[in-house]
């Protein structure tokens, strides 16, 4: 593999890392705006009221007193996938990686703004003006397989978050559903 071929694998990982990085912004906006909106209004309150009320009287019907204890359980469920979600998206907007040391494996690079910004503007251009061909490609390599492993760890927080929102999403549909159930059962009685 040649320098130029070697840029271009690394452009490719830092292309699906800039590609999770898009994604996860989205969705958390939306979440964002969601939650937002849900929280801001008095349906959650509404809803934890009834729930509360609906098990404090002893006398209520049956089938509404599970109702509430569903919709309860559904909320409380809701509360923890979203939750569970948003944390692993934001986990997937963050760079964590433990560098190990390897004789071939470059962790002072030339090529990582991490790296450069330690070094006085003289040593890097000095350490640039110096750098071999074949160090060059080691370092291109390096960066190629870390930004490979921090990919890796991003898509699987966003994998993850995705799925964790998807409960929560379940979880919030059944809990439209019992309310609406409950309303319904509360007109006739």
């Amino acid at each position: 593999m040649n320098k130029d071929d070697s840029y271009r694998n690394l452009d490719r990982v830092n292309n699906w890392i800039s590609n999770c990085d898009t994604k996860t912004s989205f969705i958390l906006a939306f979440i964002g705006v969601f939650a937002g909106i849900l929280f801001t209004s008095n349906l959650i309150s509404n809803i934890f009221t009834k729930i509360l009320k609906a098990l404090s009287e002893l006398k209520l019907e049956y089938i509404q007193g599970t109702l509430s204890i569903f919709s309860f359980l559904s909320l409380i469920f809701f509360i923890f996938f979203l939750s569970k979600g948003t944390i692993k998206l934001l986990n997937a907007l963050t760079a964590n990686i433990n560098i190990f040391e390897d004789e071939d494996f470059v962790t002072n690079s030339n090529l990582f703004f991490g790296s450069i910004s330690t070094k006085n503007f003289q040593d890097f251009r000095q350490e640039i003006n110096q750098l071999s061909e074949e160090d060059l490609l080691k370092d291109i390599d390096s960066q190629t397989y870390i930004n490979s492993i921090i990919c890796t760890i991003k898509f699987k927080n966003y994998n993850a978050g995705i799925k964790n929102i998807k409960y929560s999403l379940l979880f919030f549909l059944i809990l439209i559903i019992l309310e609406f159930l409950n309303k319904t059962i509360t007109i006739f009685i």
